[in-house]
């Protein structure tokens, strides 16, 4: 089936920020929850080296220390688990807002049986990034742009992984300057707020994946009523 064409608007950006808002706080309870085990993450990897491996030679290095890599290996592995599965349930609660539910915490916990198929598309991907950035960090980013939206096009869209990939390709090669030029902003937003002692991950991380959800959801689906007008001011929480 043929995918209709479509080029990203800048405007999502604001009609993420918007949504952001209606729902701030089970945006930045889920953006508190990636802080968290990003956190951890970094502890578990840089409390072996200041405690037992900082200031030592390679040479210095014996079978007693191997405790210690087996500990950081274990925990990058984790660590990209429940990335993945944060990514997604982050995904789950904007596909929730899109259709006028309320987005939480709990769809991180909806999202966990699509772990197995998560991991494949992450590592296949992967896999191919790594390749094209052999050559030059620029086919990196191509490659990278190129599967923008397969994770979306996986868990928003229940796409198989082989069908995630060949949609998004389908997709984003009909005006591939201007998707990988909008993934890559949209990185940039994401990452932000590690530069900020990673607290700003709390707004920047659920804002990033919003993003990316609404350009999902207009390229791939009609888009929703509920959509507010990146124009429009950002109505007052209820509690108020």
């Amino acid at each position: 089936m043929a995918i209709a064409r479509h080029t990203p608007r800048w405007e999502w950006i604001g009609v993420a920020w918007k949504l952001f808002v209606q729902e701030a706080a089970a945006w930045c309870l889920i953006g508190f929850i990636f802080f968290a085990a990003t956190v951890l993450f970094l502890v578990a990897i840089l409390a072996p080296i200041f405690l037992t491996l900082y200031g030592r030679q390679p040479e210095e290095l014996s079978l007693r220390d191997l405790p210690m890599f087996a500990i950081m290996g274990v925990s990058f592995i984790l660590y990209f688990l429940v990335s993945l599965v944060i990514n997604a349930g982050a995904l789950l609660a904007a596909k929730e807002q899109l259709r006028g539910g309320k987005p939480s915490a709990a769809h991180i916990i909806a999202a966990l049986p699509k772990l197995p198929a998560l991991v494949g598309l992450a590592l296949l991907v992967g896999v191919l990034v790594i390749i094209a950035s052999l050559f030059c960090i620029i086919p990196g980013l191509i490659v990278g742009g190129l599967f923008y939206f397969t994770t979306p096009l996986l868990v928003m869209g229940n796409r198989s992984i082989t069908q995630a990939m060949r949609e998004s390709y389908e997709m984003v090669k009909q005006d591939a300057l201007m998707f990988i030029l909008f993934a890559f902003v949209n990185g940039l937003i994401t990452g932000i707020g590690g530069n900020l002692c990673y607290v700003g991950l709390i707004v920047s991380y659920p804002l990033g994946l919003l993003i990316t959800a609404i350009a999902y959801h207009e390229t791939f689906e009609q888009p929703p009523a509920v959509i507010p007008d990146a124009n429009q001011p950002p109505p007052l929480p209820e509690s108020l």
